[in-house]
């Protein structure tokens, strides 16, 4: 006799929710059997044949209407377990579909995306946030700004995402310089509002941070251009009248102006033409620039004229400064290999508010001076500043 192992004896599923049910059918029929066998032997002996039979019929359909009833009840229950899985498959696929549709959007977006806890803690970014601090947008949870960034860069962005959290009110565009020890700075803009949880309690924030880098560079550059002049890097005559106005207004009194001009520049472009010329003034610029203090603003005011505003400054300091020009110019033409650069200089000092303008005019009278000890020839109809 041959005895099946235990590793090999076959167990029946049983469809654990419709057990309850299946118990009941077969007591209910069971119970049919029984109620036939006694009508059987006390109705039996007194009937016909006939009426035997009838009861038989009955009994058998109720008996079949019942197994019936059964096997229909258990598929209903089937169908209806079956419908509860499939719709609650459909509703986990149509999430797990949705979570990954965002997660997508997010990682296509160039600019940081982040959510964060009520301390401050990540707990949910997209893969450029990741690339910027150097990690996998699936290790970030329980981290924070002060594990990226400078202390100093941290602290502010916590105490903003704390004060977020505490008043409901979001903040937009908030640009600033972001500084980390393992990348290169850069200037950002963060918009950063409350995350709320679905009874509408704030649990944390969220937010975007934008590289705006390029563009604050593009705009430091046009405020340079508008100020400065493009071939001698100086400041330009838009901005030395803007700084001239400022300070008749102030208290920095005495004020002290120099002028000068280029001699011979006007020769120079005729006969060797405006490359030259260019570079007669970048030189000017270059022995300026040596001479000045902190403080000083230099200028480019017309074609070959110049400008030197002294704050605070008397004549006998200007005097003195115009000396050490000299001696700076000197200097230049003595180790420069090539035309000789001459500047014609004049020089006057305000003393109280409201005498700029004769100042400037002082100054240039001493310049035309200079000039002519020079023995150059003034071009008429020059533009003279503050006409």
């Amino acid at each position: 006799m041959n005895t099946a192992s235990p590793s090999h004896v076959h167990i029946p599923q049983v469809d654990v929710p419709l057990l309850p049910h299946m118990i009941l059918t077969l007591l209910g029929s069971t119970l049919l059997m029984a109620a036939f066998e006694v009508v059987k032997q006390l109705v039996l002996p007194a009937i016909t044949l006939w009426q035997s039979h009838a009861i038989t019929i009955v009994f058998g359909a109720l008996l079949a209407t019942a197994c019936a009833y059964a096997v229909s009840r258990r598929q209903l229950l089937h169908q209806h377990t079956r419908k509860e899985i499939d719709d609650r498959k459909r509703s986990e696929e149509a999430l797990a579909r949705e979570q990954y549709l965002m997660q997508a959007l997010m990682d296509s977006l160039p600019d940081a995306i982040f959510f964060k806890d009520l301390q401050s803690r990540f707990i949910r970014i997209n893969a450029a946030a990741g690339q910027l601090v150097s990690i996998d947008p699936e290790h970030i949870v329980g981290k924070t700004d002060f594990d990226f960034f400078t202390r100093e860069y941290a602290q502010a962005t916590y105490e903003m995402e704390q004060e977020i959290i505490r008043t409901g009110r979001p903040v937009v565009d908030v640009e600033a310089w972001e500084t980390s020890p393992d990348h290169p700075p850069r200037w950002v803009s963060t918009t950063k509002l409350p995350l709320r949880d679905e009874a509408g309690h704030i649990v944390g924030t969220f937010g975007v941070s934008r590289d705006i880098t390029a563009r604050k560079q593009a705009e430091e550059k046009l405020v340079y251009l508008s100020i400065h002049d493009a071939l001698t890097g100086l400041y330009n005559r838009a901005y030395f009248e803007k700084v001239l106005a400022q300070l008749s207004h102030g208290d920095p009194y005495p004020i002290s102006i120099v002028v000068f001009d280029i001699d011979g520049m006007k020769c120079t472009n005729d006969t060797e033409g405006h490359s030259a010329g260019d570079e007669l003034l970048r030189r000017t610029a270059t022995v300026l620039r040596s001479v000045c203090r902190q403080g000083d603003i230099i200028a480019r005011i017309g074609g070959d004229e110049f400008a030197l505003l002294l704050p605070q400054t008397d004549n006998g300091v200007a005097v003195a400064i115009l000396d050490r020009l000299r001696h700076t110019l000197a200097e230049h033409n003595s180790s420069y290999q090539g035309k000789p650069l001459s500047l014609s200089m004049g020089t006057a000092t305000a003393y109280e508010y409201g005498g700029l303008t004769q100042t400037i005019i002082a100054a240039d009278r001493r310049m035309y001076r200079d000039k002519h000890e020079h023995h150059y020839q003034v071009a008429p109809n020059r533009q003279r500043l503050m006409d």
